[in-house]
């Protein structure tokens, strides 16, 4: 259960709001760093990036870091500190990675989208070749590309990352383990 603003502790790790024994905080002001504090407007920065892709983590009280005045202010004043694994959360390099996976599935929704409607297609125009065809093989005219599913040829095979597909993936394969079963008894 998230702590309300009132019982928000600012001595405590903003993220967890515990103290852990023999675990360090980290507090930015304590930084010997020519930019001292920066790592507020670093955290301000992450926290308004998850919040723009809606993947901010959940069990953390986001709202209590800003009184009004922005995150990095509010942060500052109280001299805000945080767990080294719990700021892990917020990572910009996972932040950078979700926001060009973000990218990448939405230009395949676009590209989908523009096929799609296009209604006058040249004949002469070599057909895609599909995601799964490896540059080694490019140079051959056809490639026998199947689906790992169904074993069926296709022409419009995807490589597709499992964030939305781990479910059905998981039954496959629970499904097909259990067919290799039957035929092995």
């Amino acid at each position: 259960m998230l702590p309300s603003m009132s019982n928000f502790d600012w001595k405590k790790c903003i993220f967890c709001q515990r103290e852990i024994p023999k675990v360090r905080t980290v507090c930015p002001l304590d930084s010997k760093r020519s930019d001292v504090g920066c790592g507020y407007a670093s955290l301000a920065t992450a926290v308004h990036g998850y919040a723009e892709i809606a993947m901010l983590p959940q069990g953390v009280n986001f709202d209590a870091w800003d009184e009004g005045d922005g995150i990095e202010a509010t942060c500052m004043r109280r001299r805000a500190c945080w767990h080294a694994s719990c700021r892990q959360m917020l990572h910009g390099t996972k932040l950078d990675r979700m926001r060009t996976q973000m990218q990448v599935v939405s230009t395949a929704d676009t590209d989908d989208t523009q096929k799609a409607s296009e209604t006058d297609i040249d004949t002469d125009v070599p057909s895609k070749v599909a995601r799964l065809a490896r540059t080694s093989m490019s140079n051959t005219k056809h490639v026998n590309a199947t689906c790992f599913f169904c074993d069926k040829p296709g022409d419009d095979l995807r490589q597709v990352m499992t964030f939305q597909l781990d479910q059905r993936v998981f039954v496959s394969v629970h499904q097909l383990l259990a067919t290799v079963n039957c035929w092995e008894n």
